[in-house]
């Protein structure tokens, strides 16, 4: 077992998530950031679906059997301490490493001083029970995580699956890490293009409003949540008359009446009345998603055509 000694925020057990589940009414869910996600269980060459933990602050962790990890997404301080004969040594590790940690250890993460969000990869995922086919909790679907959709905070413990290595893909498998990260394009006065694909309500918005849209400095607001991604702009977005509910994308842009776009993320509602000016193309939600609510961006329109070719060419 495993315990997680000290949280500052909720942490979430995710996975590839309940894809194709949206008919039935339940959210799709899985990571926010699906490239450390992937990127998690390459490096430890297991299967691409295999749950991991989502952090976003500090936490500690004291497991009772050995572990091999990997931490992904943001960049923050980790460290490994052994204790013995009331004597403790600590070891330091980066992301993207490969850590191996024995029974009696404690694996502390700190702050993160890069993004928003990390990965923690475990060798076997986490053993909970699944639900329309995923271990994904939501609290408001009440089902998934550790039980009624509950996430991991200060005092819980849960069990490690069985490790399975991925056949076809070698042990020493190392995915290259210098394309496009989260360690791109944060420096404080760098300017941060997000695509977005128009969609078939795009042109319906005034021609003033898709100006706003894509000319102004926007930011991550810091309300944003696993429902969605809430921006703030300096100028409002002037809507168009609501529309019928319609089933909502990851990624989705809805336009509410104050003019504040929201972009959906995983855990979002499966359908939703607000107006939708556009989507962001997964590979450019792995960006936004690790935007601090101090860094500014703009939105960037793409064609279909060239999201498609962006996605290929990210995953090669």
């Amino acid at each position: 077992m495993i315990e997680c000694t000290l949280t500052q925020y909720p942490i979430f057990i995710i996975d590839s998530g309940r894809r194709h589940a949206g008919a039935s009414g339940v959210s799709e869910s899985g990571p926010m950031d699906r490239a450390a996600f992937y990127l998690a269980n390459q490096l430890l060459a297991q299967d691409n679906s295999t749950s991991a933990l989502e952090i976003m602050g500090e936490c500690s962790f004291v497991t009772d059997i050995p572990l091999t990890i990997v931490v992904t997404g943001g960049k923050a301080p980790i460290n490994v301490t052994t204790s013995s004969n009331n004597i403790s040594s600590t070891c330091s590790y980066n992301t993207n490493q490969v850590i191996n940690i024995l029974s009696g250890e404690r694996l502390t993460i700190g702050c993160l001083y890069q993004g928003m969000r990390l990965v923690l990869g475990i060798a076997g995922g986490i053993d909970v029970p699944r639900f329309f086919a995923s271990s994904c909790g939501i609290m408001r679907e009440k089902f998934g995580g550790l039980g009624q959709g509950k996430p991991i905070l200060s005092g819980d413990s849960f069990a490690i699956g069985s490790y399975q290595l991925n056949e076809y893909q070698p042990a020493d498998y190392q995915p290259i890490k210098d394309k496009e990260t989260v360690a791109q394009g944060y420096e404080s006065n760098y300017v941060i293009e997000i695509d977005f694909v128009p969609n078939y309500q795009h042109a319906q918005f005034s021609v003033y409003a898709q100006y706003l849209f894509t000319s102004q400095l926007m930011q991550v607001s810091q309300q944003s949540d696993r429902m969605g991604m809430r921006i703030r702009t300096d100028k409002a977005i002037p809507s168009i008359v609501k529309h019928q509910s319609q089933a909502l994308a990851l990624g989705v842009i809805q336009i509410p009446p104050n003019g504040q776009p929201i972009v959906m993320g995983p855990d979002r509602q499966t359908h939703g009345g607000y107006p939708v000016i556009g989507t962001v193309p997964e590979y450019a939600l792995n960006k936004l998603v690790q935007l601090t609510p101090t860094q500014t961006f703009v939105f960037t329109p793409v064609d279909i055509e060239m999201a498609i070719a962006k996605y290929w060419m990210k995953l090669r």
